[in-house]
C-alpha cells in the first residue's frame, strides 16, 4: 500500500512538472517563434564574437 502511495505521489509530481514546462514554453512561444526576422533569442547568432588566441 505504501509503495502505491509513493508511486502515485511521484506520478503527480512528474505531471505537475510537465504541466509547468508546457505552460512556460507556451508563454514564451510568441517571443521565440520559428517565423522571426532571422535571429532567435538566445541562439548562437546573437552571441558576441570570441576573440582570437594571441600567439607570441
Amino acid at each position: 500500500m505504501s509503495r502505491w502511495i509513493k508511486l502515485a505521489l511521484l506520478a503527480l509530481v512528474a505531471a505537475a512538472v510537465a504541466y509547468l514546462v508546457v505552460e512556460l514554453r507556451k508563454s514564451r512561444a510568441d517571443k521565440a517563434g520559428v517565423e522571426t526576422d532571422g535571429n532567435l533569442p538566445g541562439s548562437f547568432d546573437t552571441w558576441p564574437d570570441v576573440p582570437g588566441k594571441q600567439t607570441a
